[in-house]
């Protein structure tokens, strides 16, 4: 009788194969129930960078992640820079809008947190009163001012009708 051969000896039923896992000796009942970690596996080097870049605390540094997609860098930045923004105060909020002088450098405004969008709007509704109010003062002097046609009027539709052929030239 020959040994039994190591591939026989190793041999594993279909069972071994696969692994299950009891959800009842789980701690949670679903992924959300579990704290959100910011950890990117196999990138301690660039967990590393991104931490010693989001320390500095001077205007004029930028931080630039790269990498292929799907590696979780985005969700790893934005999470690690929403963490840091718990921590600190609410900025305030810029709005730039039209420098009339020098068209191409707009004028920044500063204003306290969230008072942005009320600025917004209410520039907007400005806007738009300016405008109604120009259409009605150039409505009102354009109908005051209008030249009368013979026949007495000033209308458009009833001028370019009546008016509508030139007048023959003699021939000299």
């Amino acid at each position: 009788m020959t040994p039994p051969s190591a591939r026989d000896t190793q041999r594993l039923l279909p069972t071994a194969l696969r692994w299950t896992c009891d959800p009842a000796e789980l701690e949670f009942k679903t992924t959300g129930d579990l704290p959100t970690e910011a950890a990117i596996v196999g990138q301690a080097r660039g967990v590393h960078a991104l931490q010693f870049g989001l320390g500095i605390d001077q205007q004029g540094y930028n931080i630039f992640v790269s990498g292929p997609p799907g590696t979780g860098r985005s969700s790893y930045a934005r999470l690690e820079i929403e963490r840091l923004a718990r921590a600190r105060p609410v900025p305030p909020d810029w709005c730039y809008v039209r420098n009339f002088a020098t068209a191409d450098q707009p004028v920044a405004i500063s204003l306290p947190p969230g008072e942005g969008g009320t600025f917004r709007q209410r520039v907007g509704e400005m806007v738009a009163e300016v405008r109604g109010g120009l259409r009605r003062a150039f409505a009102r002097r354009s109908s005051s001012s209008a030249p009368r046609w013979p026949g007495g009027t000033s209308s458009n539709s009833e001028r370019s009708c009546r008016h509508s052929r030139p007048k023959p030239v003699p021939a000299a």
